[in-house]
């Protein structure tokens, strides 16, 4: 069930409509339904449920940061634009995101500044602070499925055998932190953990190159007040 995001009641673990995105092949325009991953001070996390869109982290190879990236750009210019109206900006925060450094890894991009963004890719920290149990980098559980829309236009591939709690084929994601190898960029992925119980679980992938097409899911602090 989705509860209205000018509910004052929203809770974390809620799913909330906010603004609308095409997500079926009909060419219409769909309300984008958000996975609320935190509450505080009049404000709360939205993450996108499924995988939006397909985007290279970057239009050319190359070493970027998340400052520099045309991923960002396109999150706070065409996506902010075509998802949201007027009054919908008004609840979106204008949103300081810092670089942690657990973020930086030793061949990453030297320079990763701290960045305001209305719209962005969750960190490598934020990922686990939200998703990983046991504060972990690795086999916890967020698997996320695509839209239909998404699926048609980005031909991206899914983890068949790794579903979501949905029971829907599993996609990569984009997240904004840097990799090992500076012209990589983090992301998110399932496998099967390769125990006896082949449970699936979900890590980071350090290897997809920034001109890579990967699925992209948006994430914001709104203003509940």
């Amino acid at each position: 069930m989705t509860v209205s995001i000018l509910n004052k009641d929203v809770k974390e673990g809620d799913i909330v409509e906010f603004g609308r995105y095409m997500q079926k092949n009909d060419n219409d325009m769909d309300n984008i339904e958000w996975n609320v991953l935190d509450v505080k001070d009049g404000k709360a996390l939205l993450l996108s449920r499924y995988a939006l869109d397909f985007k290279q982290y970057n239009e050319k190879f190359g070493e970027y940061n998340w400052a520099q990236c045309s991923l960002r750009r396109w999150l706070n210019s065409d996506f902010l634009n075509a998802a949201f109206n007027d009054e919908e900006k008004k609840l979106i925060v204008l949103s300081t995101l810092v670089q942690n450094e657990t973020d930086n890894f030793e061949y990453a991009p030297k320079e990763n500044p701290d960045t305001q963004d209305y719209v962005f890719c969750l960190s490598q920290d934020e990922i686990v602070k939200y998703f990983s149990q046991d504060g972990q980098l690795y086999d916890f559980h967020a698997p996320v499925a695509a839209t239909e829309y998404l699926l048609e236009k980005g031909k991206c591939y899914t983890h068949n055998d790794y579903l979501t709690d949905e029971g829907k084929p599993s996609v990569i994601w984009w997240t904004r932190s840097p990799s090992f190898d500076e012209y990589a960029a983090a992301t998110i992925c399932n496998y099967s953990n390769g125990y006896e119980t082949d449970e699936i679980t979900t890590n980071f992938d350090q290897f997809p190159s920034v001109d890579w097409f990967i699925p992209v899911r948006p994430a914001l602090w709104i203003s509940l007040s």
